[in-house]
């Protein structure tokens, strides 16, 4: 083996790259073909996904640019990628192939690239071995980076446009499902196959609403999962309505009492009222909605709030300004902060329906202390409290969540 152990002159391994490249090059069109037929034979789903001619075509143009790099002695890192590689890439997407797949293909070309780069200098007879060495090694190391910058520039090609058909089915998911909701869309076996549901059976609405802008709505969907898994129940449909807020219809047992745990810090959950059918899939968001509202009406909404519970004050906060007004006007100074104990008091009192004893029972009191305590509600109010029984009661809600 003559010259191993020298030095190679730098001109010799340019001039050995430029002429092997200028040798594979005149035969790129072969070449072209044979790594068709190698990548079918090593990926027969690509076969299946009926993408032979897009590896032609991406060898016909990736082969040659490869080539003239070496040729040009570039750096591998300093390729742009090509209109047409850009636009193969998005033909890959909308077929369905996994990245993982692609770049598997690419790899397995650019061994192959590398072994026909490495046989090509071996049998030149006019190269020194150690100038045959350094060809061999400076192809295989271009060989490899461009591929490996070739692979990760498709790599952000497929994961732009893969976000963006997302983006768009999750947008027309989404104007679907509100064209349900406003009644626009009405047909039954549409709306199932659309959605992947029945729509016979009872339906609840969950909606989650994030209280601040720093969560995303991923990290919502994971809750909801948590969420409905702890729960045992199964998820129909899903909309990822903004950022902030995913609404959920799950299927509901009849009689079943659900205890939704919280699903995450910071997260509001709103429970609508189970109902069958597409009126039922229609009413439980719509009442979803309005416990959700409710909930905004405090300056820290709680963590879950069921329609079944606020139902009186989501009929009654349509215009929350004038129901705070209404409040004010009936409690009077009882709406002030240090009027709590004596709110209670009169809360039970009516929720005992005005019985002294039982109010005394609710509360631990004795009950000539309620008795004394009732007095003093009547002395602040300036009337009875039998006259105006249901506006207090009306009021005592209100207060619970606007004050």
């Amino acid at each position: 083996m003559k010259n191993v152990g020298m030095q190679p002159d730098p001109r010799d391994v340019d001039r050995g790259v430029r002429e092997i490249a200028a040798d594979l090059w005149a035969n790129v069109d072969d070449l072209v073909q044979d790594m068709t037929t190698l990548v079918m034979s090593r990926h027969p789903q690509i076969e299946a996904l009926g993408m032979r001619d897009f590896v032609a075509g991406s060898g016909a143009v990736n082969l040659p640019i490869l080539l003239d790099g070496l040729a040009r002695n570039r750096e591998p890192s300093s390729f742009d990628l090509s209109v047409e590689v850009a636009d193969q890439t998005l033909h890959i997407v909308r077929s369905g192939a996994p990245l993982e797949l692609v770049s598997a293909g690419y790899r397995i070309v650019a061994s192959w690239v590398v072994e026909l780069w490495t046989d090509t200098a071996a049998l030149r007879t006019d190269l020194s071995e150690s100038t045959k060495i350094a060809v061999i090694r400076r192809g295989t190391g271009f060989i490899l980076s461009w591929t490996e910058s070739l692979v990760e520039g498709i790599g952000g090609v497929y994961r732009t446009e893969l976000a963006r058909i997302a983006e768009e089915r999750s947008r027309e998911h989404i104007e679907f499902v509100q064209s349900v909701l406003d009644g626009t869309v009405g047909d039954a076996g549409l709306i199932e196959k659309r959605l992947g549901m029945a729509l016979a059976g009872p339906h609840l609405c969950l909606i989650l609403r994030s209280n601040s802008n720093d969560d995303r709505a991923s990290d919502l969907k994971n809750a909801l999962y948590r969420l409905t898994s702890s729960a045992g129940v199964a998820t129909e449909v899903t909309v990822v309505a903004d950022q902030r807020t995913v609404w959920c219809w799950v299927r509901y047992q009849e009689g079943r009492q659900f205890d939704w745990s919280t699903p995450m810090s910071g997260v509001t959950l709103a429970v609508g009222r189970a109902a069958a059918g597409l009126p039922g899939f229609v009413s439980s968001h719509r009442f979803a909605t309005a416990a959700l509202r409710v909930a905004g009406l405090r300056s820290e909404p709680p963590v879950r709030v069921r329609y079944d519970d606020v139902e009186m004050v989501a009929l009654c906060t349509a215009d929350p300004d004038t129901a705070r007004a209404f409040m004010t006007t009936v409690l009077g100074p009882l709406a002030a902060s240090g009027a709590a104990r004596q709110r209670e008091t009169l809360d039970a009192f009516l929720q005992s329906s005005m019985n002294f004893r039982g109010t005394a029972s609710r509360l631990g009191l004795h009950h000539n202390t309620v008795r004394y305590r009732l007095d003093a509600a009547e002395k602040v109010l300036g009337y009875a409290i039998e006259s105006r029984r249901l506006e207090l009661e009306l009021a005592l809600r209100l207060h619970a969540w606007l004050a």
